[in-house]
């Protein structure tokens, strides 16, 4: 049961980062790093910055994902 519950958890979270859709749709203004690489990349045409970004969200996530493994599911 630990691991299916820490599994959906995990999921979750990676799911809520990289929410994009809902936030844009009801009010661009917000200061959510999916939107900002986002304007970066298609409103400003700023692409290496965009690229920048997504890849730091990633390097983070991963970092997450990483210990969440290993301290929460103990793997």
């Amino acid at each position: 049961m630990t691991f299916v519950l820490g599994s959906i958890i995990l999921m979750r979270a990676i799911w809520n980062v990289y929410k994009f859709g809902e936030v844009y749709l009801l009010s661009r203004h917000v200061n959510v790093l999916s939107v900002y690489a986002y304007e970066k990349a298609f409103a400003s045409y700023e692409h290496g910055l965009a690229a920048a970004i997504t890849t730091s969200i990633f390097l983070m996530l991963l970092g997450f994902i990483i210990l969440y493994i290993r301290k929460v599911l103990k793997w």
